[in-house]
């Protein structure tokens, strides 16, 4: 028999663009789960270049997560069907960039694609939320990890050793050296968030190639103008390369052919060849074009015609991804046949394959250092040749790379080799023998108000929970490994972390409560079977004498032994049962537990305790979290 339940949703939108003020609209509206389907048809005005970061979660009325809720989360511009922007509920987070819309308003739409899960629950509440800050980073970012992303799509580094990352959303912005990156993307001015290539010219212009059009920074990144059709740029659906040559004349590749400038990007005019992929230009002025489907191409007349040259005048094969040209004007083209290398302008070319040791004949990128070694980025790994191409060694993942999948390629002015891989940023010190992996992190769960989410003991041991495994790095956060269900997590989903005094690991997850005591290894599970009062452990404290208070969905459980054994607290008013967010001890001992029903305050280590509610004057009876400062005032 289907149970018929009424749903109530309180709705939080919020606009980020950084242009414009930050704007509320907030409804409560009841509905009939009967349905398989509902909509939330709250109207809010948004901007082109907002960015949402959506968390979902439905919660019944006993306080449980209703995780069999897999639906989806629709942010649908009015009058753009064909642009619907889809969230997963199933992952808890999820990002979108609404472009080439204006401004106009959406409606949000929340619908069971499964047909089940909402028709026999009595939901409680379903909490949209958008990104509130163009500071905050995307899905994966904490302070201690700044890659926007670990799909590294672009890498150019400057005259000033300054290190610009393209990712597949945004870019990062450092130096040489660090492991720091500012994050930049379409809230900040950029035209788009993949970012597919950089160029700089001779005034230090930096040019952005994005998926939404052509950026320009006068400001090296730090603020941007954006290209557009009345510029004669922007035909196409986004941006794939660059190319400035030593006269500033700037070349730019999309789609539907590329744009070019004579005058230093004041003006542009059009090429409708399409398939293009790549261009350079040589000292002479001679245009170079690779071509998606009909090998590569020359003009010595400003692109006026072009000259073929295929697969007979020695070139690996017609698919001609990139190309790269040295000082002395030598051509390398990256194919789908090979390497090949043409050292007389383009009119013949020798080509290189696995028979010369290169890891595959699937050339995606291709770069030069200063002392002449060829770095040959393919599907199988890094090739490296000391000797013009005649001989090759291959780096892979066994040496240090993020993935075989190699996706860019740059140098330092003093050697530093940085590699863009599809799961990572891959940097050596050493002439690439060897390479070090930076990647981004998952989703860190205390962005969404999970107080408890992070902890370190120390300035060198760092613990993240986040919606994809329990994140530690044991070197500041320059680097992190990864710790899931496969090392013996409850779920991926985690919302807290704490250690006790012998250095045993406890994780709150939405499945249990975790435990290691191999430094995070392996982990053991806990659940209600074993004690627990609930399998959603939302906080974790353990104070200095060791003993254990978790927060969960139904309350505050309490260990004194190692969680070998708990006793349970109701915590809160109204019903008794509080959802509980956070558990703090300040210094006079005293115990505070956010949650859903109020403040909750122990003064006796958790035996008893009394809840303040809006009654005392609390803006609203959902405590998030809490702190107290070293005068003895509370921040709720």
């Amino acid at each position: 028999m289907r149970v018929i339940n009424s749903v109530i949703l309180f709705l939080v939108f919020i606009s980020c663009n950084s242009n414009v003020d930050v704007h509320l609209a907030q409804s409560t509206i009841s509905l009939d789960t009967s349905n398989a389907s509902f909509i939330i048809s709250e109207i809010s005005s948004v901007n082109e270049g907002d960015v949402f970061y959506v968390e979902v979660e439905v919660v019944n009325n006993a306080g449980e997560r209703v995780t069999n809720f897999n639906g989806q989360v629709e942010l649908v511009p009015s009058g753009l069907v064909s642009g619907n922007l889809i969230i997963n509920i199933a992952s808890g987070v999820g990002g979108t960039t609404l472009s080439g819309l204006g401004t106009q308003n959406i409606s949000l739409s929340l619908n069971d694609s499964n047909n089940t899960g909402v028709n026999t629950e009595s939901l409680k509440t379903v909490q949209i939320k958008s990104l509130t800050s163009s500071t905050e980073l995307p899905f994966s970012l904490s302070t201690y990890t700044s890659l926007p992303s670990s799909n590294i799509l672009s890498i150019y580094i400057d005259p000033s050793d300054n290190v610009y990352i393209g990712t597949d959303h945004g870019m990062g912005i450092s130096k040489v050296g660090s492991s720091q990156y500012v994050y930049k993307s379409m809230i900040h001015g950029l035209s788009g968030v993949r970012i597919t290539d950089f160029e700089q010219d001779s005034q230090g212009n930096l040019y952005i190639a994005t998926d939404g059009g052509l950026s320009k920074s006068s400001d090296g990144g730090l603020s941007y103008t954006n290209l557009t059709s009345v510029d004669n740029v922007g035909f196409g659906a986004g941006y794939r390369e660059l190319f400035i040559n030593s006269d500033d004349n700037v070349y730019a590749i999309d789609s539907l052919g590329f744009s070019y400038s004579f005058d230093q990007g004041s003006s542009f005019s059009r090429n409708m060849t399409a398939g293009v992929l790549d261009i350079v230009v040589n000292s002479s002025g001679t245009i170079f074009v690779a071509y998606q489907s009909t090998g590569f191409g020359y003009s010595t007349n400003n692109g006026a015609s072009y000259t073929n040259v295929s697969t007979g005048d020695g070139l690996g094969d017609t698919y001609v991804s990139s190309l790269h040209i040295t000082s002395d004007d030598t051509i390398l083209a990256a194919t789908n046949g090979g390497l090949s290398i043409s050292q007389d302008d383009g009119l013949s070319f020798s080509n290189f394959t696995t028979s010369n040791g290169l890891a595959s004949n699937t050339v995606k990128v291709v770069n030069v250092d200063s002392s002449g070694k060829i770095y040959a980025g393919t599907d199988s790994g890094l090739s490296i040749s000391s000797d013009g191409g005649a001989s090759f060694t291959t780096k892979t993942t066994a040496d240090g790379l993020g993935s075989n999948i190699i996706q860019a390629i740059a140098f330092s002015s003093n050697g530093v080799v940085y590699i863009g891989t599809s799961a990572g940023l891959s940097i050596s010190n050493d002439g690439g023998n060897s390479f070090e992996n930076y990647t981004s992190l998952p989703y860190v769960s205390s962005l969404y108000n999970y107080a408890d989410g992070f902890y370190t003991n120390n300035n060198t041991d760092l613990y993240i929970a986040t919606y994809g495994g329990l994140a530690i790095s044991n070197d500041s956060g320059r680097s992190f490994s990864l710790k899931r269900t496969t090392h013996g997590l409850g779920s991926n989903q985690t919302y807290s972390v704490s250690k006790d005094s012998s250095g045993k690991i406890y994780v709150g997850t939405s499945a249990g409560l975790s435990i290691s005591t191999d430094s995070g290894e392996t982990f053991t599970n806990l659940t209600t079977a074993d004690g627990l009062a609930h399998d959603r452990i939302r906080a974790i404290l353990i104070t200095d004498d060791d003993t254990i208070y978790l927060g969960s969905n139904l309350g505050l459980s309490i260990s004194t032994d190692g969680a070998s054994s708990f006793t349970h607290k109701n915590v809160g008013s109204g019903d008794g049962i509080g959802i509980v967010h956070q558990v703090y001890k300040d210094s006079l001992g005293r115990i505070f537990v956010a949650n859903n029903n109020g403040l909750s305050i122990s003064v006796d280590g958790g035996v008893n305790f009394v809840t303040r509610t809006t009654s005392e004057g609390l803006g609203h009876n959902t405590v998030q979290s809490v702190t107290v400062d070293s005068s003895g005032n509370i921040y709720a």
